[in-house]
């Protein structure tokens, strides 16, 4: 599986950590607001390596790549994180 860099500007959440899925959406202005549907979540891949604020994941061949002005979100497995 090939990989992504994910470079940011600010702090990353102090709870993400290696193992982490990540995903990313593409949000449409609103009344003055960002915002997406649950419906527009792409999923980017595992986590494989942080190192400040540069997140490496692991990403499948055919997704789409998030664009510079994606929200990026993770999630955890919570069969280990409760």
């Amino acid at each position: 599986m090939p990989n992504i860099t994910l470079t940011f500007a600010n702090t990353l959440n102090a709870s993400v950590q290696i193992g982490d899925t990540a995903y990313y959406c593409n949000t449409t202005s609103t009344g003055g607001f960002d915002s997406a549907g649950m419906g527009n979540i792409i999923e980017i891949g595992a986590i494989t390596n942080i190192v400040g604020s540069v997140v490496t994941c692991s990403i499948i061949a055919t997704t789409v790549p998030p664009s510079n002005t994606s929200f990026i979100l993770f999630s955890k497995d919570n069969r280990v994180n409760m």
